[in-house]
């Protein structure tokens, strides 16, 4: 279940992304403010206090006309204190609105950290598997509902192991179930959207090695996914059908260390078609995420 980390920024499965992704951008706990000059727009703001704790590509929260509320936006450039934003938020940051820094992970070519799995068969054996690395599918099924991360991991090795079984914890707070979906800028009324990382896992093989596999790599990815809009009129998804990539940005709750949010910022159409939600017309998207430099296609 997506969700924070409580009373912290980085959430419970902090290891499980950072060895999907295979890097992290964290940008301090200190947030800043928006000054009230030069005016800021939905755009550009400047920021009240040195900026340097914010880094471009990296995600920021900004104080929504509710206390405590927040927006995600995504720096595409910065100069000084001012910051820009790649897609414009849906309101205008008002003068002395929080904002706060993030932790984001970004899709890599190396750095993928390895992990191992214990599974306890009874009270005191388990069997570990080691050296795991794979990928992740997002599911934000259906308004109101909790969105997932459903994680695939291949290992090189097992073994057993005698221990304790421990006794796990579980922190009090609740996944969000409330969203926010952008298309580059236009808020997007959607019922479900879901996307696969779709990363392959290579082996490498010696016969110098006693369970013949030496090493892993992510070798390949291939992102899709698919989601679901209310039709408004045929104008809305024209630059769909021409094969038109935009940026596709969501986000899940609302407050603080209980936001997360997603960017892939092309998104290209493989299919376009209608559909049908209780009489109502939608239009069904299937898409693909293409790299705009090195390795970001979410």
């Amino acid at each position: 279940e997506l969700r924070g980390g409580n009373t912290v920024r980085t959430p419970e499965i902090d290891l499980l992304l950072k060895s999907v992704f295979g890097t992290i951008q964290d940008d301090g706990a200190t947030g800043r403010t928006v000054a009230a000059s030069p005016a800021p727009t939905n755009t550009v703001f400047t920021a009240s206090a040195d900026a340097s704790v914010f880094t471009i590509g990296n995600a920021i929260a900004v104080e929504t006309a509710v206390a405590d509320k927040y927006e995600i936006g995504w720096i595409s450039n910065k100069v000084g204190n001012e910051i820009t934003l790649a897609h414009a938020l849906t309101f205008v940051p008002a003068t002395g609105a929080d904002l706060k820094p993030s932790v984001t992970y970004k899709l890599a070519s190396s750095l993928h950290v390895s992990l191992a799995f214990r599974v306890w068969l009874d009270s005191g054996n388990y069997v570990m598997f080691l050296g795991c690395k794979g990928t992740v599918k997002i599911d934000a099924p259906a308004p109101g509902a909790i969105s997932t991360a459903t994680f695939t991991f291949q290992a090189i090795s097992w073994q057993h192991g005698a221990a304790g079984k421990p006794t796990p914890t579980y922190v009090a707070s609740v996944p969000p179930t409330t969203g926010k979906f952008k298309i580059d800028a236009a808020a997007t009324d959607i019922k479900l959207v879901s996307w696969d990382l779709a990363q392959q896992i290579a082996r490498k093989t010696s016969q110098n090695s006693t369970t013949g596999t030496f090493a892993q790599l992510i070798s390949n990815r291939d992102l899709k996914g698919a989601f679901q809009a209310y039709d408004v009129n045929d104008t809305q998804f024209d630059g769909w059908t021409a094969g038109t990539e935009f940026a596709i940005a969501h986000q899940l709750g609302d407050v603080q260390f209980n936001l997360i949010g997603y960017q892939i910022p092309k998104a290209q159409r493989s299919k376009v078609g209608y559909g049908d939600d209780n009489g109502l017309t939608t239009d069904a998207i299937d898409f693909q995420g293409n790299i705009t430099s090195g390795n970001d296609e979410a």
